[in-house]
């Protein structure tokens, strides 16, 4: 039985709903990113129809007739409860919602309800509020930056999970400046749904996964991202930076996630006792990223 975290690095079928065909525009950078690295079942939704990037685009996701294993949202937030009741009948696993305006923004209501609605529909949800990931050996690269102004590493060895999305697009351009190989990189957002430690979890049982790095502002998961983190340092390298560390740091971190980070001291020594490698600076940390 495959894991529900194969659906989305290696879906058979995916759909990007809010593709768009307007230039500088997030549905067109995601929809470019798709078409030029992904070569299963492509599906665009965009509810003015007609073609994008010489695609015919359907005006929703009823129209389309196939199973669909992967959905990208890029649509307004308060789209998506209902999107995810259309994918719900096209039997999809899996949800990247791209789309901001939940809690960061002081909507927890609406993500309650985007986490009821999927789980209703036995959807899993990555995000709200990311920037996608990229799984260079499917290939598929499911964010919305364009390559123009993005960086992105070659195929390797390497895995990277940030809590940052902004953070999370400096490291892959950096990552590709210093040819450090991408094995995946993960932008989790809100991590409303799928935790940290779930895909740390999985990528320690990745023979292609031969190092982690992980960037977190905040520990929301407590026990179990401990666990995980240990789990993991047990059979490879884990390699961490983290923000907020500071006042100012945590204030920054509160922007971006909607949660004080910790205290610091406490962090630094449950992590030490997790076995990670800890790094203070983001030249520290891409070194040691290195395989």
């Amino acid at each position: 039985m495959r894991d529900y975290l194969d659906y989305l690095f290696r879906p058979s079928s995916l759909v990007v709903v809010g593709a768009s065909d307007r230039i500088g525009s997030l549905g067109r950078g995601l929809a470019e990113n798709i078409l030029s690295t992904y070569t299963g079942k492509i599906y665009f939704v965009n509810r003015r129809g007609g073609k994008i990037l010489g695609l015919e685009a359907f005006r929703s996701v009823r129209e389309i007739s196939d199973i669909i294993d992967l959905a990208l949202i890029i649509t307004p937030s308060q789209t998506v409860p209902e999107i995810l009741d259309e994918l719900g009948e096209k039997e999809t696993k899996v949800a990247v919602i791209y789309s901001g305006g939940f809690k960061e923004a002081g909507r927890e209501d609406l993500e309650r309800e985007v986490i009821e609605r999927a789980r209703r529909n036995k959807i899993r949800i990555l995000g709200p509020n990311c920037v996608g990931f990229i799984d260079n050996w499917t290939p598929i690269n499911a964010t919305f930056v364009s390559r123009e102004r993005q960086g992105i590493p070659r195929r390797g060895h390497v895995s990277l999970i940030s809590q940052s999305g902004a953070l999370g697009s400096l490291f892959l351009d950096l990552m590709s400046f210093r040819d450090i190989g991408l094995r995946r990189f993960i932008s989790v957002g809100n991590a409303s749904d799928i935790k940290i430690s779930e895909l740390i979890r999985y990528l320690a049982h990745d023979p292609d996964t031969r190092v982690l790095g992980l960037y977190i502002e905040r520990v929301a998961e407590g026990r179990e991202l401990i666990e995980s983190l240990r789990v993991f340092s047990s059979i490879k390298p884990i390699v961490i930076l983290r923000g907020g560390r500071s006042s100012r740091g945590s204030r920054a971190a509160l922007s971006h996630v909607a949660a004080l980070s910790a205290s610091p001291k406490l962090v630094d020594g449950v992590l030490r006792i997790s076995g990670v490698m800890q790094t203070y600076t983001i030249r520290e940390f891409l070194a040691s990223l290195e395989v």
